[in-house]
């Protein structure tokens, strides 16, 4: 048997599975998934073709995460879909067609690492400044470990639920 992907032009650095479907989410420096325009370092894989989310510009992405419906993707890029989006943006598959955002106000650097926390929160890590938003939190220590890396977590709701 043989390993096949369909993407070209790059590399798949991440995948994610959506909840509740069988759709599997591919991201990094691929240039096309299958012969679908738009695949640009980020598609959707449904067990039998690929459908394009919008390309991501100036950059790979470089981790994924699925909550529930919605699709958190990070990485070094500018822009998903030319939407401008830092590094950082957030897909919403049930609004009209596949409408993008960024997400914590963008990020300065990169993001390398993501994992699913709960139900609405991740936790990210890389190499990125602190985040506009506050709710993403950049966490260092500098002083004492000077080649750490900044980490920090994500919710989309506040941990009380509101």
């Amino acid at each position: 048997s043989e390993w096949t992907c369909g993407v070209t032009g790059g590399d798949v650095t991440c995948v994610a599975a959506a909840d509740g479907t069988s759709i599997i989410y591919f991201g990094g420096s691929f240039g096309a998934a299958g012969n679908v325009t738009g695949t640009a370092r980020v598609a959707a894989w449904d067990g039998s073709e690929w459908t394009a989310l919008g390309a991501v510009q100036g950059g790979d992405v470089r981790a994924m995460v699925a909550l529930g419906s919605l699709l958190l993707i990070a990485g070094d890029f500018q822009s998903v879909d030319s939407i401008p989006a830092r590094g950082f943006a957030r897909l919403d598959p049930a609004a009209y067609q596949y409408r993008w955002s960024e997400e914590g106000g963008g990020i300065t650097g990169v993001v390398n690492v993501m994992q699913r926390r709960g139900l609405s929160c991740v936790l990210v890590a890389g190499a990125f400044a602190a985040s506009t938003d506050p709710t993403l939190a950049a966490a260092t220590n500098a002083s004492t470990v000077p080649a750490v890396r900044n980490a920090g977590r994500y919710c989309l709701v506040s941990e009380d639920g509101t």
